[in-house]
């Protein structure tokens, strides 16, 4: 399968929930590329299947296919549905360390998010300030994470 067509099938295979599917043409497509690979952990997290997206993740890594911004939002997706702070913790950290990312609004606003539905709401604020400091997009939606989640905690 042409690598476009067959990213445009995972991710329409993903949305639709047919993820042995997504799986299948994934794997019969040739030349995967960053694209490819970023559609199916993606369509992973969105569909509960958190811990796969991080093996797939950790493989293309190993492979050494070309991690960009959008690949981390989906990996830090799949962090935040799957309930992995620390491994969300260690992407965060290596995508900027490691990869020379810079997080945008996306980035920040997964993380938060991840810190929030942990019941680590100081942790949160903190990389809200860092966010405000460091990121052009808007703060409501993680303002919104932050006021949930403390109400969920009591706090």
């Amino acid at each position: 399968v042409d690598k476009v067509v067959g990213t445009a099938l995972v991710d329409m295979y993903a949305k639709c929930g047919c993820i042995e599917t997504a799986l299948e043409v994934f794997y019969e497509t040739k030349d995967r590329d960053t694209a490819s690979w970023t559609s199916l952990i993606y369509g992973l997290a969105m569909n509960g299947m958190s811990g796969r997206a991080m093996e797939l993740y950790q493989e293309m890594e190993n492979l050494r296919v070309r991690l960009d911004d959008i690949t981390f939002v989906a990996v830090l997706t799949a962090c935040n549905h799957g309930g992995f702070v620390a491994e969300g913790r260690r992407v965060f950290d290596s995508m900027t360390n490691v990869h020379k990312i810079e997080p945008k609004a996306e980035h920040f606003s997964c993380m938060i998010d991840l810190l929030c539905r942990a019941g680590l709401l100081d942790e949160a604020e903190e990389l809200i300030d860092k966010m405000r400091n460091e990121s052009d997009g808007t703060l409501v939606p993680v303002y919104c994470s932050l006021l949930s989640a403390a109400r969920n905690y009591g706090n």
